[in-house]
């Protein structure tokens, strides 16, 4: 399938998983990880994507946490893979290991800190190539914590009695902005694979824009009411997808 074929697919399928969703239904908003990786081909996870890591998840205090226990558990595993092989050639030529402990501990040690740092080196320089992406799947977790809030509310309204859920115009701003969303985890899909090929299409990035325009008057009519901060951040969302899709044009 050539880049164009793709492409225009991805903006149909993209227009009718918009049309599906209803009101009933604000959860199913939420863009999962697998949908992720099915778009992006790659494998997204909360800290590790595609052989490298995300920075703004080393931000909070868990992903942290597990990115610092991960690198623990290589560093336990080199120094384990290298004590055997390094040990031998120590006893035949340096005689027991038990007389010259330090110089075992230091030559394994070199080892080991050289094989992290490498790893860490690729990692970093592997971030660099798929930026664009992990800026896109930042602004997902974006979303998906505006849907959640999104969600409170509604549910807030219920328990008073106010029977308040997200109506049309809500419900039209986070549908534009996840289709950006899914659009920007495509295109940039597509660009990676088609490297050579034509950049993205003039008529998409102008689409965007209409999106967007129609996401700046539908928060303006929406900034005294509950859903006011919330639509305001999804149009942020919207903004940032569409400069990422501009940048990516231009290559």
């Amino acid at each position: 399938m050539s880049f164009v074929n793709s492409f225009q697919s991805l903006v149909l399928m993209q227009r009718y998983s918009a049309k599906t969703m209803t009101t009933s239904n604000i959860l199913q908003l939420l863009i999962p990880l697998r949908e992720i990786e099915h778009l992006t081909e790659l494998e997204v996870g909360e800290v590790f994507v595609s052989r490298t890591y995300r920075t703004s998840a080393l931000k909070r205090p868990m992903p942290l946490l597990n990115f610092c226990a991960k690198q623990l558990l290589a560093v336990g595993l080199v120094w384990m893979v290298g004590m055997i092989p390094i040990g031998r050639w120590m006893e035949g030529n340096y005689g027991p290991i038990d007389e010259n402990s330090q110089v075992f501990v230091a030559i394994n040690s070199s080892i080991d800190l050289t094989v992290i740092t490498g790893w860490n080196l690729y990692m970093w320089r592997r971030q660099k190539r798929i930026k664009t992406l992990l800026r896109l799947l930042d602004e997902v977790d974006q979303f998906n914590r505006i849907i959640q809030s999104v969600n409170v509310v509604k549910e807030l309204s219920v328990a008073k009695g106010d029977m308040d859920s997200p109506d049309s115009e809500v419900m039209r701003v986070l549908q534009l902005t996840r289709q950006s969303l899914l659009a920007g985890l495509q295109v940039d899909r597509l660009l990676r694979a088609y490297q050579d090929s034509h950049p993205i299409q003039r008529s998409f990035v102008q689409e965007i824009e209409t999106n967007l325009a129609d996401l700046q008057e539908l928060r303006t009519h929406r900034e005294l009411d509950d859903y006011g901060q919330l639509l305001h951040q999804a149009c942020q969302i919207g903004t940032s997808v569409y400069q990422e899709l501009q940048s990516l044009s231009k290559f």
